[in-house]
């Protein structure tokens, strides 16, 4: 591949092409490039969105924008608790099983993130949740952001969601390894045949999660990402100062396995 979006129009191209009609939930995780192991059950989903509503502060009468829609695992669950959807993303494949879901007030579109079919000041939030960790260096994700920043109204917000912390590198690799090992023994490896037959057997990892996060106050890495690339808080406060825009830092909240080692940075645009 000759950029990291060949590879990851690849990877989720080939990922959803395993879609079917009335698709379960694991299902719908795997293609959208998460582990079914961890994010394939409504509890999980449901607190991923929890952590997304409360970083933007989600409101009933927001328009929101994510970037990166995928196959539409975000969507199908935050969507419903908004005024209207948009989702954008560069995988064809990906956005023809988004549409699939039949998702009354969303919409999907073919585009890449620098550069928005949109208008300016379209919508209330923005968000680019799990996607940063595959774009190789900051020089590659600031023109995502400058286009997000661009067509949210002012007062509105952009999430940066779930980004791996330079900081917190060497750590992660070493706790990663460890429970890694720990849920291929629990569970297995990922079968997408057996996933897409309805033979697959991670529907206990509520309670397994529990228990590896009481025993060893770790955290485990989703295999189904194609990259993790890490990024320091200092580029996003530069890029802050640049555009103009009030930044925050929050953490990464509920029982998400990436907590300890990862933050979320919001850009909050001016009213004047």
């Amino acid at each position: 591949m000759n950029n990291w979006k060949d590879s990851a129009k690849l990877f989720f191209d080939k990922r959803a092409s395993f879609g079917q009609a009335s698709l379960s939930l694991e299902q719908l995780c795997y293609m959208s490039g998460r582990d079914p192991r961890i994010w394939g059950t409504r509890q999980a989903q449901q607190e991923l969105i929890d952590d997304i509503s409360f970083a933007l502060e989600v409101k009933k009468e927001n328009s929101v924008l994510e970037v990166g829609s995928g196959s539409g695992y975000i969507a199908a669950a935050l969507a419903p608790e908004v005024f209207r959807y948009s989702g954008v993303d560069m995988s064809p494949e990906a956005l023809r099983v988004a549409q699939s879901l039949n998702i009354d007030n969303a919409e999907f579109y073919e585009a890449e993130g620098e550069s928005l079919p949109f208008e300016d000041a379209q919508f209330d939030r923005a968000l680019l949740y799990n996607v940063i960790n595959n774009i190789p260096s900051f020089d590659g994700v600031a023109p995502l952001l400058r286009e997000m920043y661009r067509v949210i109204c002012p007062g509105g917000r952009v999430l940066i969601g779930c980004v791996p912390d330079a900081a917190q590198d060497e750590r992660f690799l070493e706790r990663a390894q460890i429970v890694t090992q720990d849920l291929a023994l629990e569970f297995g490896q990922v079968n997408p045949q057996k996933i897409f037959a309805g033979q697959s057997r991670y529907s206990g990892i509520v309670s397994w999660l529990n228990r590896i996060v009481r025993e060893r106050g770790s955290e485990f890495k989703d295999d189904g990402q194609i990259s993790c690339y890490y990024f320091s808080r200092d580029d996003f406060s530069l890029l802050a100062e640049e555009i103009g825009a009030e930044l925050n830092f929050k953490a990464v909240r509920g029982r998400s396995p990436y907590a300890e080692y990862r933050f979320h940075a919001v850009l909050t645009k001016p009213l004047n």
